[in-house]
């Protein structure tokens, strides 16, 4: 069984300490988030992604977060209603049904979800099958080998299998880099799924 998060530790998302080593705002331009696009936060957690990607996208784009946990959801819900944000909604999903249109986002997020699924081909197909043709999609995980925190060594995803991975979900213009001493970044392209 993949190591999962805990929701009761999701004030450990929005700390200082994570802003410092995962820079929500450059990571999604980075990825190739862009104004007026529809984006997919699968996994979005507390909306650590998502509040900034909605500023990103500004008023006539919009931000999906997707979460398994309904903790997660209704704190995204609190955000969206204190900030006032009108181009987001929340959608409480299962791993491999978003619950979504198919082929209705530009982009989806993946930051360190990838290795909380069991089935990573299917995971990605569902993401494939959610984005629209020539949709981008970003992915964020944890470096492998040994660190001072994040899941165990073997359940950390090789960029090499990632890409790998990433082409049989239906991806093309897998281009993948690390991102400092913890994180490595992924992006491809939708081709077909």
């Amino acid at each position: 069984m993949p190591h999962k998060f805990n929701p009761r530790k999701r004030w450990k998302l929005d700390s200082p300490e994570r802003i410092s080593f995962l820079p929500p705002e450059e990571l999604l331009y980075l990825l190739g988030l862009e104004k007026n696009m529809i984006m997919l936060d699968v996994g979005a957690g507390t909306g650590y992604f998502s509040v900034p990607a909605s500023r990103i996208v500004g008023t006539y784009g919009r931000v999906i977060a997707l979460d398994t946990e309904a903790e997660m959801i209704a704190e995204i819900n609190e955000k969206i209603d204190g900030y006032k944000i009108r181009n987001m909604e929340t959608v409480l999903s299962t791993e491999y049904d978003f619950n979504i249109d198919g082929e209705s986002a530009d982009f989806a997020l993946l930051c360190q979800v990838l290795h909380e699924v069991e089935d990573w081909h299917l995971f990605l197909e569902e993401v494939c099958l959610s984005l629209k043709q020539g949709g981008v999609i970003g992915i964020i995980e944890w470096i492998p080998g040994e660190a001072d925190m994040g899941p165990p060594p073997e359940e950390r995803i090789e960029p090499r299998i990632l890409k790998k991975l990433l082409e049989s979900a239906g991806f093309a213009d897998i281009e993948t880099g690390e991102f400092n001493e913890y994180f490595y970044t992924a992006r491809a392209r939708k081709r077909l799924c």
